[in-house]
C-alpha cells in the first residue's frame, strides 16, 4: 500500500541498523557480498493510477548517455558526479507526461523490497528553524521531512484553465525540473559491510515559459555518494583531539619534570 511521508523522524529512518540484511563489497567478483545495488521504481500518472514497476538504471539521470551511466552509480562505493546541461522546452509540450515515482531497493538476503525515503531540500519545514526561509535542508536530519514520491518533471501545474491539463492543449506557463538528484549510501558505523538505508536528496527549481524561451538550456546534476554517517565522522575526531591533548599534556608533564630534576631549588642563587 502506498503512502505519502514518513511518520517515523527522518534520523530513525535512514540510520536504522536492522532493515537491510545484506553485506556489502567492493569488489564486483565477489560471489559472497554484493556490489551491484538494485533500484526499482514503481510508477503512477497524475490521478494516482499505477503503471509498474521495473529496474531502475538510468532514469534519474537526465544526463545519461551511455550503458554505463545507468551502472556506475550501482556500484558499491563508487561516488559519481554527472553533470550536464538540458534543454527544458523538450518537456513543456503535451508530448511529455507527468509521472510520479516511488522508489526501491532489493535487498537479496530477504528477498525483499525496501523503500527508499526521499528528502526534498526546498519543501518548506517549519521544524528546519535554522535554515534559510525554513526549508527541508537542515543539517540535522532530525528535522528532515522524508517522503515517498518525487516527480521528474513536472509540466503540468503550471498549465492554465480549468481541465487544460486532462485535454492536452495547453503548454504549461512553467516548468518544474531537479537541478540536483544525488543518491546517498551510508555505511553502518559498527560495521563498514553493512549499509543502512540509502536516501535519494532532490533539490528542484522552477522556470517561467518566458525565461525558458530566451534560456532553454539549463545545467542539472546526478551525483550518488557513498560514505559515513557525520555522527561516526564527529566522534572520531573528537577521540583523535582528545588524545592529542593528553599526549601534549604528557610531554608538557615529563619537560617539566626533567627540568626540575636538572634545576632543584638546592642550587638556586640566594639572594
Amino acid at each position: 500500500m502506498p503512502w505519502l511521508f514518513y511518520q517515523a523522524t527522518a534520523d530513525k529512518v535512514i540510520n536504522n541498523t536492522e532493515r537491510i540484511k545484506f553485506e556489502v563489497s567492493f569488489d564486483p567478483n565477489d560471489k559472497v557480498n554484493v556490489n551491484d545495488l538494485q533500484f526499482y521504481i514503481a510508477k503512477y500518472d497524475i490521478f494516482g493510477n499505477f503503471h509498474g514497476i521495473k529496474e531502475l538504471t538510468s532514469e534519474l539521470n537526465l544526463c545519461s548517455k551511455t550503458y554505463e551511466d545507468g551502472i556506475d552509480y550501482r556500484s558499491f562505493g563508487k561516488t559519481i558526479i554527472n553533470k550536464c546541461e538540458i534543454n527544458l522546452s523538450e518537456y513543456q509540450t503535451k508530448n511529455h507526461t507527468m509521472y510520479f515515482y516511488e522508489m526501491f531497493m532489493l535487498d537479496p538476503k530477504q528477498n525483499e523490497l525496501i523503500d527508499i525515503p526521499i528528502m526534498i531540500d526546498n519543501i518548506p519545514n517549519l521544524k528546519a528553524t535554522g535554515t534559510v526561509g525554513n526549508m527541508n535542508n537542515s543539517t540535522n536530519p532530525i528535522d528532515w521531512i522524508l517522503v515517498r514520491r518525487f516527480f521528474l518533471i513536472d509540466n503540468l501545474s503550471g498549465i492554465q484553465g480549468t481541465n487544460s491539463f486532462i485535454n492536452g492543449d495547453v503548454n504549461t506557463s512553467a516548468i518544474r525540473f531537479p537541478r540536483l538528484i544525488k543518491l546517498v549510501v551510508l555505511l553502518q558505523e559498527s560495521d563498514g559491510s553493512k549499509i543502512m538505508v540509502p536516501y535519494l536528496e532532490i533539490f528542484y527549481k522552477t522556470r517561467s515559459d518566458a525565461f525558458t524561451q530566451q534560456n532553454p538550456q539549463t545545467l542539472v546534476m546526478f551525483l550518488s555518494e557513498y560514505k559515513m554517517s557525520i555522527k561516526s565522522f564527529k566522534n572520531a575526531a573528537l577521540a583523535i583531539l582528545i588524545t592529542l591533548l593528553i599526549l601534549i599534556l604528557v610531554v608538557v608533564c615529563v619537560k617539566m619534570y626533567i627540568w626540575y630534576r636538572l634545576n632543584p631549588p638546592s642550587l638556586s642563587p640566594v639572594n
